[in-house]
């Protein structure tokens, strides 16, 4: 048999509803306050756990997924399994807002993205309130995309754009998303003086301008945090915030 060395095989077999659930593996990391460091939201980052080719992250099988029209199907069994996480979470009585899941650019802008969502969630008895879509840096410009998302949004989902560093300023502004998160480069380097305090200053405000929530990326320290809520910035994470975590060890005091 020819060595599976794109992972094309991997994924089609992660397409099947009882081996996709469980080649597709889900983990969890807090997003917290910048005031008082309470759990606000949970992110989740999506990995491919194929008998090959191992674990593999988005970056190494999502261009093969939306490729082969793949992508859909990991997501929609991606949801799957967010939406039961969610339930665990409130069962376990932990207070979040919402937790975010990628969703591929090739899933935002099919023409039944609205109505193949709302289905699987109301079937999975999954309340859009608590679900966060993170939009992905090839979707935007996307006329489709940029529709789905409004009429998402208007059904109770959530929209977050993330590795904001400056760039598709016109682009971002558009989709209306409810939260944008900031790059980690783009905050490493607060501690570089008053220029690098304005940059994210900047980034900040434009922001805060079209009606979005910022969420800081890779802070470390309380005066960092205090910078930030100074400068309209109330949430934040990464590695002072919390790592990524499998479902069942997310508890109440994460």
């Amino acid at each position: 048999m020819a060595q599976d060395t794109t992972g094309t095989a991997t994924i089609a077999a992660a397409t099947s509803t009882v081996d996709g659930l469980r080649a597709i593996e889900l983990s969890y990391r807090p997003i917290r306050s910048t005031a008082d460091g309470d759990v606000l939201f949970f992110q989740s980052a999506m990995r491919l756990n194929g008998p090959t080719l191992g674990v593999l992250a988005p970056e190494d099988f999502m261009p093969v997924a939306e490729s082969t029209g793949q992508a859909f199907p990991l997501f929609k069994l991606a949801l799957v399994q967010l939406a039961q996480a969610i339930a665990k979470f409130r069962a376990r009585e932990i207070s979040f807002s919402w937790c975010s899941l990628a969703i591929p650019a090739a899933a935002l802008g099919r023409l039944d993205c609205v109505k193949t969502i709302c289905d699987l969630c109301e079937t999975l008895k999954a309340d859009p309130a608590k679900i966060c879509f993170e939009i992905p840096q090839n979707a935007l410009g996307d006329t489709a995309a940029a529709v789905n998302v409004g009429v998402l949004r208007q059904k109770g989902f959530h929209f977050m754009v993330c590795g904001f560093d400056g760039g598709g300023l016109t682009q971002i502004a558009e989709l209306e998303a409810d939260f944008v998160m900031l790059s980690p480069a783009a905050t490493e380097n607060m501690s570089g003086g008053e220029r690098a305090l304005t940059c994210v200053k900047t980034l900040l405000d434009f922001v805060n301008g079209i009606e979005a929530e910022p969420i800081a990326c890779g802070i470390f320290d309380d005066e960092q945090l205090k910078t930030l809520h100074d400068m309209g910035c109330y949430y934040y994470a990464g590695a002072g915030a919390g790592k990524y975590v499998a479902e069942r060890y997310v508890r109440r005091r994460n």
